[in-house]
């Protein structure tokens, strides 16, 4: 029988379906070593109440699950900015003072022995406000332990300072949780800070979390008095409701998932104006959306079936699709407005691998391409695969499925592809919508935005299989 487990975002790990954390882990005997290239990005309930891993497609039964309808309490704003005095040598970061360790290594207990002896307990993070503290306060190559651990069978991941467990963040394929009675501890590490399960015993570095003293909400000074901007970054933010056409909104561009969830926080308070305009267009009208003062785009978070069409401007909804971008009309739709102004230096977007650099042998590249690429025909593997398989084989090698950021990234994959074979084939490519969290936006297994119109409007009229991943066809003319 089907449960809510999947692993379905190609940026993490296993996850609800409902975007409930995942704490408790309950698998099978033996499914934490299953095989990387196996179809298992789902799970299943067996007759004993244990988890198994498996493909995606299959029919099984299911069973539904609702919230009741009460409305629950809403959680404090992880976003407020509040100010406190911490110690010498240690971070303050809305109310809290942390202390990143990276002299003396040592065992998860021992480190938070360390911790507690200045009142404090290892790292707890508990949304994405807590997570991007530690993006800003640590090196990438780090591994750093959390004070996230379990001590049981089955594992029930808790934290050491007792509070709740609200938020998870898992690495592919974690938590990798053996039923062993000994204790199981989490580290994070990478540039995106994803959690992994750990001996408890290895040495590592680790980080120190303790409430601040004075905890006061505070106006970042450093923000405009006309109006209530509120500060976040290197930038400030306010919202307007006023409802404006494209030409006369403020300029909002979005970075990251960071800035996009303090943003939504602010959305939130303004549901009667049902969108806001982000400052992405499609200048030349040729379905490639670009961000309006030229900086490149580095995230998107676009709605179901978007980008649908050239032309166009983004909005993003204040309402049930909460922060999700859509397509509207530059002249002719209204919408309210998120003003951004920088008050530090702009960070610049992260630069696109050198195109200068020699591929791995094996590999090829065009010209003037930052990517590297390697063509897998069914005859050198001896058959074909499924989608979920090819991009497993691929992340086996370092890799994922190629992406695209404009024509020239896929008429140069078509050029490479079309030389190594003589007749027309589909070859799979990174694009799907298979995660249940981003609510069948279409997204690239790696992890770059999409930038471009996709599809056209009959693919969708005739979607009636509902069709969640995409290859590319060789022939005269690329296509998706």
């Amino acid at each position: 029988m089907w449960i809510g487990l999947n692993q379905l975002d190609m940026a993490q790990g296993w996850q609800w379906a409902d975007g409930s954390p995942f704490t408790f882990v309950n698998w099978k005997e033996g499914m934490t070593n299953i095989s990387i290239l196996k179809e298992s990005d789902c799970a299943v309930m067996t007759p004993e109440g244990l988890w198994e891993k498996t493909a995606c497609h299959k029919r099984l039964p299911f069973i539904c699950k609702k919230a009741p309808t009460q409305t629950p309490l809403s959680p404090p704003d992880p976003w407020a900015l509040k100010s406190a005095k911490c110690e010498s040598g240690w971070y303050q970061r809305n109310g809290f003072c942390y202390l990143l360790v990276k002299e003396q290594p040592l065992a998860q207990q021992e480190a938070e022995q360390y911790c507690n002896q200045s009142r404090a307990a290892l790292v707890s993070m508990h949304s994405l406000a807590d997570l991007e503290t530690l993006s800003s306060n640590a090196d990438d190559e780090l591994k750093v332990w959390t004070g996230l651990r379990s001590e049981g069978i089955p594992p029930l991941f808790q934290w050491t300072d007792k509070s709740p467990v609200s938020f998870t963040h898992w690495a592919r394929d974690e938590p990798r949780a053996p039923n062993k009675n000994k204790p199981i501890c989490v580290s994070y590490s990478g540039k995106f800070h994803l959690w992994g399960v750990s001996s408890c015993d290895n040495k590592q570095h680790f980080m120190c979390k303790k409430i601040g003293e004075n905890v006061v909400t505070v106006v970042d000074a450093s923000c405009p008095t006309d109006g209530e901007w509120n500060r976040h970054g290197n930038a400030c933010y306010k919202v307007d409701t006023k409802m404006v056409l494209f030409k006369d909104r403020c300029d909002l561009t979005i970075m990251n998932r960071f800035e996009q969830a303090f943003i939504n926080s602010l959305l939130r308070e303004h549901s009667a104006t049902q969108y806001f305009w982000v400052g992405l267009q499609d200048l030349n009208s040729t379905g490639q959306y670009q961000w309006s003062n030229k900086d490149q785009l580095t995230f998107a978070n676009w709605a179901k079936n978007e980008p649908a069409g050239p032309g166009q401007c983004a909005v993003m909804s204040s309402g049930d699709l909460l922060g999700r971008w859509q397509l509207q009309s530059c002249s002719l739709f209204r919408a309210g407005s998120v003003c951004k102004k920088e008050v530090g230096p702009h960070v610049a977007p992260e630069s696109e691998p050198d195109p200068s650099l020699p591929c791995p042998p094996g590999w090829e590249s065009k010209m003037g391409q930052h990517y590297c690429y390697r063509v897998f025909q069914a005859e050198r593997l001896g058959r074909k695969r499924s989608w979920e398989e090819a991009e497993r084989f691929c992340e086996a090698l370092g890799a994922h499925l190629p992406s695209f950021r404009n024509p020239e990234e896929m008429e140069a994959l078509h050029y490479l592809v079309r030389g190594s074979i003589s007749d027309d084939r589909y070859f799979w490519v990174g694009l799907n919508r298979r995660n249940p969290i981003s609510g069948q936006a279409w997204e690239w297994s790696d992890g770059r935005p999409v930038s471009s119109v996709i599809f056209s409007e009959e693919f969708y009229e005739d979607d009636d299989y509902n069709r969640d991943c995409a290859a590319f066809k060789v022939n005269e003319i690329p296509r998706i």
